[in-house]
């Protein structure tokens, strides 16, 4: 939890004193796969079929925390990723 009191706003014209990326969000695990398969009707035309999964452990990815001095959430994480998704399609090729 990041505690917004150990934080204050620097003078109108200054650098402030801290140092770059030492606010960290959480990590982000992402696993995509597809299966494609191929059903040849006639010499000519042929069937794929494609299906489709990302996120598909359903892993919770967090939004980084808001960084933003004078905002009410400064320090809170409010959105996340996607969940999972999963298409199914045909195509047909002549």
């Amino acid at each position: 939890m990041l505690n917004p009191a150990a934080f204050i706003s620097n003078p109108t014209g200054t650098f402030g004193t801290l140092g770059r990326d030492v606010i960290r969000g959480p990590g982000t695990v992402t696993v995509n796969t597809s299966l494609v398969r191929f059903f040849h009707i006639t010499e000519r035309y042929r069937l794929e079929t494609r299906f489709e999964a990302f996120n598909a452990i359903n892993h919770s990815n967090f939004s980084n925390p808001a960084v933003t001095f004078t905002s009410a959430t400064f320090g809170r994480i409010t959105a996340a990723g996607d969940p999972r998704i999963l298409q199914f399609a045909l195509k047909l090729h002549f």
